[in-house]
């Protein structure tokens, strides 16, 4: 099941599994009602939305947050042709910031940020978090886990680490795109959450063997929650 928030609408599609052509299926009746509005796309993690998204929206700020990884924003856009991926924490645009323990978790993946000011730029999407390697683990271990990681997340090359403020000087575009997505979540965590209630059918269709599935928003520059 993929369901979607698009303005005030609400479509629910029961589907048989979830997949890039599934996933591309529900967006293209997303983009009728939406029209010509390239919007701000907010799902999951799967990587199955990237280029269904990429290829409905071609022009549309995609946020992906991570729940099982949670603490971890990834922000894709395409500027001049060419695809960025931006990081962030998903209490960015909380005044007091956030604690806890997805805090600490985030410190242990390969784009550790150590708070809610810090920032990571990737050329490409990057489809994937990882965790830093163990010195624990047998190293033949680490180097197959390496590879494997390196193929998924080939495509993308990082280019800038450090904070948000030097991000807006050396990456200027970077700040109109964090800008608007602060639209939607100032004041709030960067979370697919926010249309939750939206989908009262989820408990009932469980009931039936329907799997929960996955949650996606689209935002135009009006929209509010």
């Amino acid at each position: 099941m993929i369901r979607v928030k698009a303005g005030t609408h609400v479509f629910i599609f029961l589907l048989p599994s979830i997949n890039y052509l599934t996933a591309k299926t529900a967006l293209r009746y997303v983009r009728r009602y939406l029209g010509c509005i390239d919007p701000v796309v907010v799902s999951d993690g799967k990587k199955c939305y990237i280029d269904a998204v990429r290829n409905i929206f071609p022009d549309a700020i995609h946020v992906r947050q991570f729940h099982r990884k949670r603490g971890v924003v990834y922000i894709h856009f395409r500027h001049l042709e060419q695809v960025y991926t931006l990081i962030v924490r998903w209490d960015v645009f909380l005044e007091d910031g956030g604690d806890g323990l997805w805090a600490r978790r985030v410190a242990r993946i390969d784009t550790p940020l150590q708070s809610s000011d810090h920032a990571y730029l990737y050329i490409g999407a990057k489809k994937n978090s990882r965790r830093l390697p163990c010195k624990r683990k047998h190293r033949s271990r680490r180097k197959r886990r390496r590879r494997r990681r390196k193929s998924r997340n080939s495509c993308a090359k990082r280019v800038f680490a450090g904070s948000l403020e030097d991000l807006f000087e050396r990456y200027s575009f970077c700040k109109d795109v964090f800008n608007r997505v602060g639209e939607a979540f100032r004041g709030r965590f960067i979370t697919s959450n926010w249309a939750e209630w939206c989908f009262q059918a989820k408990g009932y269709v469980c009931m039936f063997g329907i799997r929960g599935g996955l949650c996606l928003h689209c935002l135009d520059t009006t929209s509010t929650f």
